[in-house]
C-alpha cells in the first residue's frame, strides 16, 4: 500500500490524522494484503471502507488515516453478520492509494468483484509459474484516469514518446516484447476456463481429505472465489503422529508434488533487506527513513505455520484420477503412520 495525505477540510464524523510512521505503514500494507476486506466506492463523495469482524486494526488504521471512527455495520446483502467498517471521504480518501499485489490471484474474486480493480492499481505476474502466463512479465490494471499517462511511462523508462526524447521523470524499463504480448492475449482468452479448471481440481480434493482428523484443508470464505495458484493447506501435528517434513517425505515418496515451504524464511531475515544489500552501499530506499527490521517475534503464529504448511503444486490439468491418487496417497501414509505408532507404543 502507498499512503499520501493531503489537507482540507474534514467532513462531520471523520476527523484528521497526524502522519503515521513507517512501521505503521508496513502494518498497514500487511493487513490490506492480508487481511482487509477493501472496498472503495465508485459514486462522487469517492469514500474508500474496511470492514472488518475485528474492531481492533481498524482502530489503528483510523488512528494512522482519520476519517470515521470504526462503528457497528450490517450488511445489506446477504445473511452475513454484523461487523464493524472504517471509512473515510473526500480529501482524506483520496490522499490514499490502494495498489492491489495480485501477482497469483488471476480471475480471482470477492463480493462478485475481480480482485484487481478494488484499488487504483492492481498488479499481476506473467512470470512461467502463474495460471495465466507469458514466460515472464506482468501486467497493471490503472483503475483511475489521472494514473493511465503516468503508469505508462513508468514502465519506459519516464519517456514521454509525444513530447520526442524527454525523460520526465525516473522510470523502469519494463516494456513486454510484441512475442510475449501475443502470447498473453492468447492466455487471457483462455483464462476463465485455465482458472475454473484448478478450482474443479481444488475443490475435489478437499471435498476427498477434509473430514479425515489432522488434515487442515484451506477453506474457501463465503463470497470469495481464489484462482488456486497453489494448494497450501497444514497438518495437526499431535493428531497425526508424525512431523510435517515427514508427511511430506512420505507423499513425495507416493509421487504427490509435495513442498514443505513457499519461502525457506521471512523476506525480512533475506540479505536485501536485514543487511540491506540494496543499490551499491547506499541501502537505499531503507536509509531514506526511520526503518526498523523487525523480527519473528512481531508476527504471532509464524514459526507455527511455518512448521506446519505443506503445499502441492497446482496446475489447470490436474484430471480426477490425480486428484484420487492424491487422497489415496494421504489415506496410504496415514496408515503407515498409525502402524508405526501403534507398533512403538507396543514396544
Amino acid at each position: 500500500m502507498t499512503a499520501h495525505f493531503n489537507t482540507g477540510r474534514v467532513r462531520s464524523g471523520e476527523c484528521a490524522a497526524s502522519k503515521p510512521t513507517t512501521r505503521d505503514l508496513e502494518w498497514a500494507a500487511g493487513f490490506y494484503e492480508g487481511e482487509g476486506a477493501i472496498s472503495r466506492g465508485d459514486d462522487p463523495s469517492f469514500q474508500i471502507s474496511i470492514v472488518q469482524n475485528n474492531p481492533e486494526p481498524l482502530t489503528r488504521v483510523f488512528a494512522m488515516f482519520g476519517g470515521r471512527r470504526p462503528y457497528i455495520y450490517r450488511p445489506a446483502k446477504g445473511n452475513r453478520k454484523d461487523c464493524w467498517r472504517w471509512y473515510a471521504s473526500g480529501v482524506r480518501a483520496r490522499g490514499i492509494a490502494l495498489i492491489e499485489d495480485c501477482s497469483q490471484a488471476h480471475l480471482a474474486e470477492y463480493r462478485e468483484r475481480k480482485v484487481g480493480t478494488f484499488g487504483d492499481l492492481g498488479c499481476f505476474s506473467l512470470q512461467q509459474s502463474k495460471q495465466i502466463t507469458c514466460g515472464d512479465g506482468g501486467l497493471t490494471l490503472v483503475n483511475r484516469d489521472d494514473l493511465i499517462e503516468r503508469a505508462s511511462l513508468f514502465v519506459d523508462k519516464g519517456r514521454s514518446r509525444a513530447m520526442g526524447r524527454v525523460h520526465l521523470f525516473l522510470g523502469q524499463n519494463y516494456r513486454m516484447t510484441e512475442l510475449q504480448g501475443a502470447v498473453a492475449r492468447a492466455q487471457l482468452e483462455k483464462g476463465v476456463r485455465l482458472i475454473e479448471a484448478r478450482r474443479k481440481a481444488a475443490d475435489a480434493l478437499s471435498a476427498r481429505v477434509r473430514h479425515i482428523a489432522g488434515i487442515v484443508v484451506p477453506e474457501v470464505s463465503v463470497g470469495t472465489r481464489p484462482s488456486w495458484w497453489l494448494y497450501n493447506w497444514v497438518i495437526e501435528e499431535a493428531k497425526l503422529g508424525v512431523s510435517a517434513d515427514d508427511f511430506c517425505d512420505a507423499l513425495s515418496v507416493e509421487g504427490v508434488p509435495a513442498g514443505r515451504q513457499y519461502l525457506p524464511r521471512p523476506l525480512f531475515e533475506e540479505d536485501v533487506i536485514a543487511k540491506r544489500n540494496t543499490f551499491g552501499r547506499s541501502g537505499y530506499p531503507f536509509s531514506a527513513v526511520d526503518y526498523t527490521l523487525p523480527t519473528r517475534a512481531d508476527f504471532p503464529g509464524l514459526e507455527e505455520f511455518f512448521r506446519r504448511q505443506i503445499i502441492l503444486s497446482w496446475n489447470s490439468r490436474l484430471s480426477s484420477k490425480d486428484i484420487d491418487d492424491t487422497a489415496h496417497a494421504v489415506g496410504k501414509v496415514l496408515a503407515a503412520t498409525t502402524r508405526v505408532s501403534r507398533l512403538s507404543n507396543e514396544f
